[in-house]
């Protein structure tokens, strides 16, 4: 049986290695609603015995944990007869170019960068499993020894799986950037949105001064006006009293 027939009839699950119990709750709740069956290891170590023991159709790896690393157990399972045909696709960062090194040399057939779009993950994981004749790695093939950072680096990567590792490097490089200019547009737009709304909070505000104080004014002007008519008032009081006194003096006088 050649090994797409293999993987086809296989009954093993979708295997996940992460130390994260969120992110690996996230990743197998995404394959589960694909109808993928799904079992997960929280260490390298642990993955690569549920490897040997469930055989799984793919492995999901993240490369930092505890116990044992995602390049070591990758490195491992490429070493057992029966799981080397087994595709591993590595969780990353890829914060140096020395990431894609060292996953071309444990000898992983593909590697998405954190975050991932769950649409994207769940392709290429359909894209290995359906094709999994193209991304094979070829261990027994001649070695290319290269140096890079200053270190020599042995890859057993046959020329298709390094193709595909390289070609995955750049697609992840691409959705990155159309997604950072997707968030760019996004935030221009939000930063337009606010402006006008700053602007137009200003001219509200602007004009509710200027009501303010119009008011201010016509409120100002009525008390003066108040004041004027009470001082009139007084001196028509005393006016009248006065006059009242005159009237009083001369009926007096009479």
């Amino acid at each position: 049986m050649d090994i797409q027939s293999e993987i086809q009839n296989s009954n093993s699950k979708i295997l996940i290695v992460e130390d994260s119990e969120i992110q690996a709750e996230m990743l197998r709740r995404a394959l589960v609603n694909k109808g993928y069956s799904v079992s997960i290891a929280k260490n390298g170590a642990e993955g690569l015995e549920m490897a040997k023991r469930e055989k799984p159709l793919l492995i999901i790896s993240d490369i930092l944990m505890p116990v044992m690393d995602g390049y070591k157990m990758c490195s491992e399972i490429k070493k057992v007869e029966e799981l080397k045909n087994i595709p591993i696709i590595l969780l990353t960062q890829l914060t140096e170019g020395e990431d894609i090194i060292k996953g071309l040399e444990s000898g992983a057939e593909n590697y998405i960068t954190k975050p991932y779009s769950e649409d994207y993950l769940i392709a290429k994981v359909e894209s290995l499993l359906n094709h999994a004749v193209t991304f094979i790695n070829r261990p027994d093939l001649k070695g290319v020894e290269i140096i890079y950072a200053d270190k020599d680096h042995l890859i057993r990567s046959s020329r298709e799986q390094t193709l595909n590792f390289l070609l995955s490097t750049y697609e992840n490089t691409v959705i990155q950037n159309r997604e950072l200019t997707k968030a760019q547009l996004e935030l221009k737009t939000l930063t337009v949105h606010l402006e006008d709304r700053v602007k137009e909070r200003t001219s509200a505000l602007t004009k509710e001064i200027e009501e303010r104080k119009r008011m201010e004014e016509e409120l100002r002007q009525k008390v003066e006006e108040l004041e004027r008519f009470k001082n009139a008032t007084i001196q028509r009081e005393l006016r009248m009293k006065e006059l009242k006194d005159k009237l009083k003096e001369m009926e007096r006088g009479k």
